[in-house]
């Protein structure tokens, strides 16, 4: 059972059928049996990799919005709808092939919107996104009145946003009672017996080797981190300037100008500009292949699914 304001993260190792189980949730596949029981006028999002690639590339971010709502919201609407979604001016009227992943998640993520869905179910939600993205999309399920039901190897996300976890194994979706450290527990003491570390020896050894095998993988995980919050930073400093030269060209200052003052600063803002976008798009790649190496390593290292 799924009340209106749970907040709900899925556990459970790869192949286990927590995607299917979205999917079900989300009604875009029929149970092979029982029954999935929800009110008649339930509006449901649901957001996965796949519609990523589904996307129209030859189109414009208007012309998907605009595909999907017809004539119930002017272009004006559109554009203000797309720009709560970080998809403002140029880049809303830009062939959907040419955005990033990031982008392209956020277009899904406005289409979702549209809707005013009372439950969210998002499989994956922070793939492709960057740091500003995933704080923003934080913030926006804190935010949002309905349910949530999160699939997600970002921990983060988990423990910022859900406060309900169900595990999902040999079939069954239960609720499990504990947080992301004790699965975690649970996870490794589960392995230790299988491969008979812990079939002799009391329950306490098992914790001892729990505790020196995550020792062990912070230890070899801490330059990864020290690497990734240096991008971080690197980024934040770069976003700042960017920020600083879009208000150069915004500014009644510059307009003032003659024009041929204008268009030389103009020129040399937009030079820098565009140096930046690619400083930050490369800056980005980097810290996104850290961070898929970072939330990959759990699983190597006993952890969470």
């Amino acid at each position: 059972r799924i009340d209106p304001d749970d907040r709900i993260a899925l556990l459970g190792p790869n192949g286990e059928g927590k995607s299917t189980f979205a999917r079900l949730l989300a009604g875009r596949l029929a149970p092979m049996a029982g029954r999935r029981l929800a009110p008649r006028k339930l509006a449901v999002g649901y957001f996965a990799q796949h519609q990523l690639e589904d996307l129209d590339g030859m189109a414009s971010a208007i012309a998907v919005v605009r595909a999907r709502v017809g004539d119930r919201m002017t272009e004006a609407r559109i554009r203000a709808h797309l720009g709560a979604f970080g998809l403002s001016g140029e880049m809303a009227e830009r062939p959907v092939e040419s955005l990033s992943g990031g982008e392209r998640a956020r277009l899904v993520f406005a289409l979702i919107s549209l809707d005013a869905p009372q439950l969210l179910v998002l499989d994956e939600p922070t793939n492709h996104l960057d740091i500003d993205a995933r704080e923003a999309l934080i913030s926006a399920l804190n935010d949002y009145d309905g349910a949530v039901l999160l699939i997600s190897h970002d921990r983060h996300l988990i423990g910022a946003c859900a406060d309900r976890l169900w595990r999902v194994g040999d079939g069954r979706v239960r609720p499990f009672d504990g947080d992301l450290d004790d699965y975690e527990q649970m996870i490794l003491e589960a392995r230790s017996a299988r491969t008979g570390g812990g079939s002799e020896g009391p329950r306490t050894d098992v914790r001892s080797l729990a505790r020196r095998k995550r020792a062990n993988a912070r230890s070899a995980l801490a330059p990864l981190r020290r690497q990734a919050e240096e991008l971080e930073a690197r980024l934040e400093e770069a976003s700042a300037r960017r920020e600083r030269i879009l208000k150069a060209l915004a500014s009644p200052k510059l307009y003032a100008e003659p024009p041929a003052e204008r268009a030389r600063k103009t020129a040399e803002l937009d030079r820098h500009r565009a140096r930046l976008d690619e400083e930050i798009a490369r800056i980005e790649d980097e810290w996104l292949d850290l961070l898929a190496r970072l939330e990959a390593a759990p699983a190597d290292g006993d952890a969470q699914d």
